[in-house]
């Protein structure tokens, strides 16, 4: 029986590989890289990317997977990418420095409502980390990354924040009495996540309060802390 398959035509075969391949390799030269590595690091999506570039997005999804250009999620890190770089267990924490502003960032135009992600840029990181009234907020020895770990210390030297645990420890005293000297404006701290830190020149600069005695009135006598409620209670020096 004679075969019934036509014969290869390679000048047709060719034609149709051509339509198969969309545009050709060559729309990505080094300027058009340049230019989409550009749009990237702004923190562009692909779809305004595409529009500025003159491409279809997936045109520019295939470039950056061919040319191993890391996308705006991996330019522009989230709040757990921030968390787990600084050595912090929870991304809540880098959350409230956000909701707080003391942490620039942006939201993306991914998903809905409050569950969009924030997008932390290399620069903002970097000023919140450079900024002295944050420090109190991480620890350079947490820091996993030892580039960065070592570039926080020789930025941080001679700064040192003590936790509630270590000061009741060199004062021996309960965690209790550092606790309520901190809450009645005695000794200065400040919230790190859940916890208290002091800096370690403010605590050599503390004065214990000696037993008996009203922080609010330190002189008086005569008269208990129990016969004013607005007076603050009596702070034990140790508990």
């Amino acid at each position: 029986m004679p075969d019934q398959t036509d014969p290869i035509d390679p000048a047709r075969h060719a034609h149709r590989r051509r339509q198969g391949r969309g545009r050709p390799r060559s729309v990505w030269t080094d300027a058009r890289l340049f230019q989409l590595a550009g749009l990237i690091e702004q923190g562009l999506p692909d779809q305004d990317i595409a529009a500025a570039m003159g491409l279809t997005r997936a045109a520019v999804l295939l470039g950056r997977k061919r040319h191993r250009l890391t996308s705006r999620t991996n330019a522009r890190p989230g709040a757990r990418a921030v968390a787990r770089r600084l050595g912090i267990g929870c991304a809540k924490v880098v959350t409230n420095w956000i909701q707080a502003g003391s942490l620039r960032a942006t939201r993306s135009d991914w998903g809905h409502g409050p569950h969009r992600q924030w997008h932390i840029t290399e620069r903002s990181l970097l000023r919140f980390l450079e900024d002295p009234a944050y420090w109190r907020h991480w620890l350079p020895e947490r820091i996993p990354d030892p580039a960065l770990r070592r570039w926080a210390q020789e930025l941080r030297a001679g700064v040192r924040f003590l936790t509630t645990g270590q000061i009741a420890r060199q004062l021996r005293v309960t965690d209790r009495a550092v606790a309520q000297w901190i809450r009645h404006g005695l000794l200065p701290a400040a919230k790190r996540g859940y916890n208290w830190s002091v800096r370690a020149s403010d605590l050599e600069s503390f004065q214990r309060p000696r037993r008996g005695r009203s922080p609010a009135q330190p002189g008086a006598s005569g008269a208990s802390a129990g016969s004013d409620p607005h007076r603050l209670r009596e702070i034990p020096a140790t508990l």
